[in-house]
């Protein structure tokens, strides 16, 4: 504590604190020992519970932030440059705080202090001598702290301004020692000259004779190699003679590699099936010849670069917009710049537009949809991309920052619209590399595309599935390949439930591949008048990769050893895997299904591992229905396809029992609805379910909305994406964008929930999923047994849905007549009239004759409505009547009488009114 004066010292010590300060720069850096003294004094506003002890720049934010509120409302005379010095630890900024503390508690002056270390210190480096002095780096290095570069100096403006003065400084520091030893630098003979022959000794004489052996000096051959590791392995991989390899390293003329974005490329890829280039013909002629020597003054076409050819692109779509390109310089650093004329090449600075446009939508300069139609339109751009990125890794690695960085930057500001038309991209570019030059492809997928996706996926969890899309379209075709991927986003990933969430989305691009191929494999047979077989193990991917038994192996291995992990995270991931897997390969998971059955059974479930098993299990459940129906109709045994379905009922059973939150149950909800028509021991637990939920809550599952508190994109879990909306097939990476179908293909490229990928498309409406009658059976159950007198919000939900799939069956008839006293009493309910007066007008219409028999108990609860009844009662019963005068016999006369039965008071009732004239024009 030196610097602090004895009266001070003796009052800190006072003050019985939790721990003895010995360190002040070190001991108040994090407020807590600051909030300590002033809880002595102040106990009511400061209290202790709401600082901690830690040593992170995160607790000394929290601590101070709680302190500066505190001192503005009691007037402590502790500014925020003092703030900032004492957290950063300065040296000597403790002294004045302490000080400051002990004038305003105390309300004594500061005794005079002894010298700081700073000081002390400061006169230690002006006696130093000169070769022991800070340098100005030093200096600069010593003004910041290391916690200041992520607070007060993070912006690189400030850090360039602090380095600025502490240099400026230093200067003035040297100029003032030249002024006070002049001698010291003097350069002349008498003085610096002088004290080196004093130091130094006098000169050595040399021999003017001196001996010396022969030097030989012999030419060395050197191969300037302009290209990169990609091509080299490339080339390699390729089989490439040594005269291609030759080719290869050849670069600009003169010997001139890659400038910052000039593509001069050998004339050895002039003969690939990209195109990479146009060569002059005598470059050609001296090469072909087997020469192997680049003629004199033969020169590659320069390629035009990345930016170049998306920034003309949006330059000429969008000639009036004006957007910022601060902070969207490309990954080698181009950025920024002025307006750029068009048709400079790439020797141009070039601005990345692509990656300023959602700044550009985000401040209303441009709206969401007509950047989703620029960036669709952009596809056009994919194969002059394709061939520059092949030819230059460099600019596939701006291509690949571009594009992140626009769907980090349209996802932060919350537009997804545009999201698709990127990831379109860049899979387009991808699959036009990989399909034309596979070697090349590994190599920018190793080099570039992995790590820099890798990174994204942690930095956008909720586009994950996107950006995967982007990896995947640079994996060479077959089985191999996507091996090969998959490995290598293990190596690259930070973590192994990262890594399953990954493999998760990626088993998924491959079912959807290979069920589109085996699907158009289906077709082309029926044409050609062959048999299909869709659905098949290995069936055919897209593009002629396959999956076969070595990739299935694969992810039933990965599947597995996350199941055995005791890790949620992990166990979800490896359920994930098997979900997919289970739309071509249901065995897969069958074969795991007595640990399976443990995992439900287990006391407390991880919320995501619960919703994760319920769609597995609802997947497999539909599978083996499917199974058992194919066998029975064939006359084959039943036991086995019979046991799994007891198993996978019970499994269901117990989730829709288990407590659980509500995103978690509407999923399990959502996987058994489907099934509550064959197995009847499901309604009741699917029924309770459902009354479980909130009101809103249920209502957004029963219409297919985004449910309130459901979570989306990268952190929700994959199993809501077997029960969302199923977008339609998207176009080949090769196909052109459509331009007249802009609207649909943007709402392909997001779901309600605002999130791209396999969790988009918003959750499929569950009236759609179940056996409605059966769900009304189970609903008229549970009323009956809850004995209820008035129905809940929810239970006319289900009833309102429910009544959309009615019927003119006997059932449906039974099913009205146990619903109907309970909604004609609902109609008396404000809250519930509307939804009560449609299930009703449903249910009657599609009964016809066969609901007229409730009608005897219409007029009582219209009595309870007109004419004392709610506004909202008396609308809603009117569109009830409305709607039934409306469909014709044999609802006139029944209406007619109801009304009649009414008190002569309603006859002055507009809505009344309404409904008579409506009779009146029905002939009544």
């Amino acid at each position: 504590m030196a610097g602090l004066s004895r009266e001070i010292l003796k009052w800190i010590q006072s003050l019985d604190l939790s721990y003895s300060v010995k360190n002040t720069k070190r001991d108040f850096a994090n407020g807590f020992l600051v909030a300590e003294i002033f809880s002595r004094y102040f106990p009511q506003d400061v209290q202790m519970h709401s600082f901690d002890n830690g040593i992170s720049l995160a607790r000394k934010l929290d601590n101070w932030k709680l302190l500066e509120k505190f001192f503005k409302r009691a007037g402590v005379p502790i500014d925020r440059d003092l703030i900032d010095a004492v957290l950063h630890a300065k040296p000597d900024a403790a002294l004045p705080l302490v000080e400051a503390m002990f004038t305003f508690l105390t309300s004594r002056p500061v005794p005079p202090r002894g010298q700081s270390r700073a000081l002390l210190a400061s006169q230690a480096v002006a006696d130093a001598p000169p070769f022991a002095k800070p340098t100005a780096s030093n200096l600069v290095l010593q003004a910041a702290a290391p916690s200041e570069l992520q607070t007060t100096l993070k912006d690189v403006s400030k850090q360039a301004e602090l380095a600025a003065g502490v240099v400026a400084g230093h200067n003035a520091a040297l100029v003032a020692e030249r002024a006070a030893d002049p001698a010291r630098y003097a350069t002349n003979a008498g003085g610096g000259q002088a004290r080196m022959m004093l130091t130094r000794g006098p000169p050595r004489q040399v021999a003017r004779h001196e001996t010396s052996g022969v030097v030989q000096f012999q030419a060395v051959n050197v191969k300037p190699l302009v290209g990169s590791v990609a091509r080299l392995r490339a080339a390699h991989e390729a089989g490439a003679s040594a005269g291609a390899l030759s080719a290869l390293g050849r670069g600009g003329a003169d010997g001139e590699g890659e400038g910052v974005s000039t593509l001069s490329l050998g004339v050895g890829w002039q003969n690939n099936s990209l195109g990479l280039f146009q060569a002059d013909s005598a470059a050609v002629s001296s090469c072909a010849d087997g020469g192997g020597a680049r003629a004199a003054g033969a020169r590659a076409q320069p390629l035009i670069g990345v930016l170049e050819l998306l920034d003309g692109w949006v330059e000429e779509q969008l000639p009036g917009l004006s957007v910022s390109t601060t902070g969207h310089a490309g990954a080698d650093g181009r950025g920024g710049g002025g307006a750029r004329a068009p048709g400079t090449r790439s020797g141009m600075h070039a601005r990345d537009l692509v990656a300023a446009l959602p700044d550009a939508v985000a401040t209303g300069d441009l709206s969401e949809a007509d950047a989703a139609r620029l960036l669709r339109g952009a596809r056009t751009l994919a194969p002059a991309l394709a061939r520059v990125c092949a030819g230059s890794p460099k600019e596939c690695w701006v291509l690949l920052n571009s594009l992140t960085n626009a769907i980090g930057g349209f996802d932060a500001h919350g537009a997804h619209g545009p999201i698709g038309p990127l990831v379109a991209l860049g899979e387009d570019v991808g699959g036009r590399i990989a399909s034309a030059e596979p070697a090349i492809a590994d190599g920018l997928l190793r080099d570039y595309v992995a790590p820099r996706v890798c990174a994204m996926l942690v930095a956008i969890p909720r586009q994950r599935a996107a950006l995967l899309r982007v990896l995947y379209g640079f994996a060479p075709v077959g089985a191999e390949a996507r091996i090969g991927a998959i490995k290598l986003l293990q190596a690259e990933l930070p973590s192994q439930p990262l890594f399953l969430e990954a493999l998760s989305h990626l088993v998924s691009l491959d079912v959807a591949a290979a069920s589109a191929a085996a699907a158009a494999d289906a077709h082309a047979a029926a044409v050609a008048g062959a048999r299909a077989h869709v659905g098949a193990p290995g069936a055919p991917l897209a593009g002629g990769a396959s999956l076969d038994q070595w990739l299935l192996d694969l992810y039933s291995y990965y599947a597995a050893v996350g199941l055995c992990k005791p890790s949620p995270a992990l166990r979800a991931g490896a359920l994930h895997v098997l979900l997919a897997l289970t739309r071509l390969h249901p065995a897969v998971a069958l074969h795991s299904l007595t640990r399976l059955a443990t995992m439900a059974a287990e006391r407390s479930v991880h919320w995501e591992v619960a919703a994760s098993l319920a769609a597995l299990t609802g997947a497999l459940l539909a599978s083996v229905d499917a199974e058992a129906f194919a066998a029975g109709a064939a006359g084959a045994e039943l036991s086995a396809a019979t046991d799994a379905a007891h198993t996978l009922v019970a499994m269901l059973e117990t989730l829709l029992a288990a407590p659980a939150a509500a995103h978690v149950r509407a999923v399990v909800v959502l996987a058994a609805a489907p099934h509550v028509g064959v197995h009847i021991s499901l309604r009741a637990p699917l029924m309770r379910g459902l009354l479980a939920l909130a009101a809103d809550q249920l209502g957004a599952l029963l219409e297919g909305a985004q449910m309130p508190g459901m979570p989306v994109g990268g952190t929700a879990p994959f199993a809501l994406a077997s029960l969302r909306r199923p977008a339609r097939a998207r176009a080949d990476a090769g196909a052109d964008a459509d331009a007249d179908a802009d609207a649909d293909a943007a709402a392909d490229d997001v779901g309600d929930d605002g999130a791209y990928g396999p969790t988009g498309g918003g959750l499929r409406p569950l009236a759609s999923e179940w056996d409605a009658l059966s769900v009304g059976e189970a609903l008229v159950l549970s009323i009956s047994a809850s004995q209820l007198e008035h129905l809940t919000e929810q239970h006319v939900r289900i009833a309102e849905a429910v009544a959309a799939g009615a019927q003119r069956t006997a059932p449906w008839a039974s099913l009205w007549f146990g619903l109907k006293d309970h909604l004609l009493v609902s109609l008396a309910d404000p809250t519930l009239a509307a939804r009560s007066a449609n299930t009703i007008a449903r249910l009657c219409l599609a009964l016809q004759e066969d609901s007229l028999r409730a009608f005897t108990t219409l007029v009582p609860a219209l009595r309870m409505v007109f004419p004392a009844g709610a506004p909202a009662c008396q609308r809603a019963a009117a569109s009830l009547l409305t709607a039934l005068v409306r469909a014709g016999p044999p609802f006139l006369a029944p209406v007619a009488e109801a009304l009649s039965g009414l008190p002569d008071a309603v006859s002055g009732n507009a809505e009344i009114g309404a409904v008579m004239a409506e009779l009146a024009n029905a002939g009544m």
